[in-house]
């Protein structure tokens, strides 16, 4: 079951140069990680690389699938020999590395397994592919967010393969999905979040600007000989497409009952809150327009 797969202990034993003890070779290797086995020691190195099994190592092609060549599917022996192959050669690069004096040669050799190592891992990834498709796409609502899960979950994928203890006798895919589908989740949580908090900040800064602003324009809009006033000297403070925001929002023009920012938007070709942002921008211009002709009106 899937919640007996996530209580699993963490068998894995980190092997590394042992501390205070030189190597002639100036390039040392990262720590390994590997699931541990008492065969390891006495495995040989074709019996442990070698697929031998008389069952075959890839399931049968699906063939409603257009994925099956370049993404097969593992039968359970092909997973369990590809475990053991990576799992193998990461420990006998680690004995390599734990020699006190190793030579060039056996640190050539620990990459060299080091390399075949991560291609069965490569392998194993590649053979799950499915599965993180088949994920993604129950998780995803449009085409953005399913590329963002396939992603992530390539991710977790790799780091479930590294953690797989591969002789507690479970298929990968359960273990995979628990994975996956617990980090989707803390994604979605995590994206909610941000979304709540950037509709609040959005609020705030609306509610913030009508607040600064709403005064000064109703100011205006009940003064018609200070706003014509103000308004008869907008090209000093105002750009062009500000002087025409403020013009039809306000029915300066003749003939022109005011505008909605819907209007305006598709006239200008923007949208309709940047509209309101440029309107916004332009009030607090006049604002400061208005306080420079009319002195006594600073505490605006």
């Amino acid at each position: 079951m899937v919640s007996e797969v996530s209580t699993l202990p963490d068998r894995r034993i980190p092997a590394e140069t042992p501390a205070g003890e030189a190597a002639p070779v100036s390039s040392p290797l990262p720590a390994i990680v590997y699931i541990p086995s008492d065969e390891f020691a006495h495995l040989s190195y074709d019996e442990a690389t070698l697929y031998r099994n008389p069952e075959p190592m890839y399931a049968p092609e699906d063939a409603e699938s257009d994925l099956g060549s370049e993404y097969p599917l593992l039968s359970p022996s092909g997973e369990a020999f590809l475990f053991r192959k990576m799992n193998y050669l990461r420990y006998r690069a680690a004995q390599l590395l734990q020699q006190p004096e190793r030579t060039s040669a056996q640190t050539q050799e620990a990459e060299d397994h080091l390399i075949d190592a991560r291609s069965a891992r490569d392998q194993l990834a590649r053979c799950s592919y499915r599965l993180t498709l088949s994920l993604a796409r129950s998780f995803a609502t449009n085409k953005s967010d399913f590329d963002d899960f396939v992603s992530e979950a390539n991710v977790i994928l790799l780091g479930a393969i590294d953690k797989f203890d591969y002789l507690r006798g479970f298929r990968f895919s359960t273990y995979a999905t628990n994975s996956i589908q617990r980090h989707f989740f803390r994604v979605i949580k995590r994206n909610r979040k941000r979304e709540m908090v950037s509709h609040s900040e959005h609020e705030s800064i609306i509610a913030s600007a009508a607040s600064a602003d709403s005064e000064f324009e109703d100011e205006l809009i009940a003064s018609d000989q200070a706003a014509h006033r103000i308004f008869d000297h907008m090209d000093r403070c105002l750009d062009s497409r500000e002087q025409s925001v403020i013009r039809h929002r306000f029915s300066l023009e003749e003939e022109d009952s005011g505008k909605t920012l819907t209007e305006l938007a598709e006239e200008l070709g923007i949208s309709s809150e940047r509209v309101r942002q440029i309107q916004v921008s332009a009030l607090k211009k006049l604002k400061q327009c208005f306080s420079e002709l009319n002195p006594e009106a600073q505490g605006l």
